[in-house]
């Protein structure tokens, strides 16, 4: 799925709201991954938001890389786990 921007939501889902949207080909560390595995949890300068996986293109080993259920406290990963947003 190619998409020019992406929307970095407060939460694991569609109906959070918008943090802030990333550019395509932004590249971000990801802190943790939600239950479903389609919501990454990402760093940005920003702060912490959630990135909706389908749009993105995962790089590194997510081995080390949290699964967590909302609402549960995440620690920063400090490996080189990121994921970018695919662009035009």
């Amino acid at each position: 799925v190619n998409t020019s921007y992406l929307n970095l939501r407060t939460g694991p889902s569609a109906s959070f709201d918008v943090l802030s949207t990333v550019s395509g080909g932004t590249v971000l560390p990801v802190t943790a991954v939600y239950e479903d595995f389609v919501w990454y949890q990402v760093s940005t300068p920003d702060g912490f938001g959630w990135l909706n996986s389908e749009f993105t293109i995962a790089r590194g080993d997510f081995a080390g890389v949290p699964l967590v259920k909302y609402g549960t406290l995440v620690s920063v990963n400090t490996d080189q786990t990121t994921t970018s947003s695919e662009g035009d």
